[in-house]
């Protein structure tokens, strides 16, 4: 079976002995063998390519959800509220003499803690605190109330040595960063959602600790 040759344009056949022509025809073959390849490489760079775009563009975007939020919390406020390895559950009352037992300060204003409890696991917990960390959850352009706010709900981020609180006036749906001037309101509907974690967490420890205790009268 002949090989077959390949005529490139310009090219003098006549002019041309055997073994140049054949030299071409194998010339050709051998690059339309490798075409595929070729393509194959391209469409590995192109999908490459894309992952990198999109790994860029997704990047992009959740700096762009979080922007003014990591502002108002802080880099580090908020990296340990989004990655806190342990997260408490605090619920306060204002004091009106001295403090008994743990109390916090905000604004100022002494506050004790009547129940703590570890919420690190809790059910919506994850994505509520992720809403912490969210633009979209926070009323930017309006201004706080001169109403005195009632803080009665903190949750307590901790993780590798750090410690930040984040006070809640779930009526006014408000949160103040504890330590810091730091205040801003929240969409209503998220703060109903926090409210809603409290109470059921709030309600569960109650009722452990209320097991314990009847355990421990049992024990004696």
């Amino acid at each position: 079976m002949e090989k077959a040759t390949t005529i490139l344009p310009g090219w003098d056949v006549e002019n041309t002995d055997d073994s140049a022509a054949h030299v071409v025809g194998d010339a050709g073959l051998s690059s339309g063998g490798e075409q595929p390849m070729d393509k194959g490489k391209l469409a590995i760079v192109g999908i490459f390519g894309v992952s990198i775009g999109m790994a860029v563009f997704a990047w992009w975007y959740r700096y762009e959800q979080g922007n003014q939020s990591l502002a108002f919390w802080g880099s580090e406020t908020a990296v340990l509220i989004n990655g806190a390895q342990r997260v408490e559950l605090l619920k306060l009352a204002e004091s009106t003499d001295e403090p008994v037992g743990e109390s916090i300060d905000i604004d100022g204003r002494a506050w004790n803690v009547e129940q703590a409890v570890d919420v690190t696991q809790a059910r919506g917990m994850l994505h509520a605190r992720h809403s912490l960390v969210e633009d979209v959850t926070f009323r930017w352009d309006e201004a706080v109330s001169d109403n005195a706010p009632a803080w009665t709900y903190a949750l307590r981020f901790e993780g590798n040595g750090q410690t930040s609180i984040v006070a809640f006036d779930t009526e006014q749906a408000l949160v103040h960063l504890v330590g810091s001037e730091q205040s801003a309101l929240i969409q209503p509907d998220i703060s109903a959602g926090f409210q809603r974690i409290f109470d059921r967490e709030l309600s569960a420890g109650e009722s452990s600790a209320a097991e314990n205790t009847l355990m421990d009268a049992e024990r004696r």
